[in-house]
């Protein structure tokens, strides 16, 4: 065997993780789980010190048990409805990546681009050119035609007939 080669083991969970996770595993939908609950489930707080139990524990039940789950300020965690999900979250998700996706066109476009070596010039180019179309995909009005396109079709629309939408 390599000894350059560096095994990776699977972290084992905290007990913390662990007693935030069943709780939320035992959540309906709509279901409300309090920071107070969740507070003497775990025997910490969950806003403060127990915060990154809590997070990772979300974020297990989200990608090992498709329970997606998000924070009520000051209040605690709500287990969403599929119609949560696709509706006021999926929202949220997409304005928040445009934001992002916009600051990063305002950073690269802020760049001296005269100053950058062959390999930065291209690495910029190629980023802005996905971010371009990110941003253009993205865009309220855009979004509002892929959705009536979805809605004649009656199912998810494949890439090219996507595409094809901002032509």
């Amino acid at each position: 065997m390599n000894d350059d080669i560096k095994k990776k083991s699977i972290p084992e969970r905290s007990l913390y993780t662990q007693l935030a996770l069943k709780a939320i595993l035992e959540m309906k939908p709509d279901d409300i789980l309090t920071y107070a609950q969740l507070n003497d489930i775990m025997g910490l707080d969950p806003q403060e010190d127990g915060r990154s139990y809590q997070m990772s524990a979300r974020k297990i039940a989200e990608k090992e048990y498709n329970i997606v789950t998000d924070a009520i300020s000051n209040t605690g965690i709500k287990r969403l409805t599929d119609n949560n999900i696709t509706g006021p979250k999926t929202d949220s998700n997409i304005r928040r990546s445009r934001n992002i996706i916009r600051r990063s066109i305002r950073q690269l476009t802020g760049v001296n681009y005269d100053a950058l070596e062959n390999g930065g010039k291209v690495k910029h180019n190629a980023a802005l050119s996905v971010l371009g179309v990110f941003e253009l995909m993205t865009r309220p009005h855009k979004m509002k035609r892929i959705e009536a396109a979805v809605g004649e079709a009656h199912k998810q629309l494949g890439f090219k007939n996507t595409m094809e939408l901002f032509q």
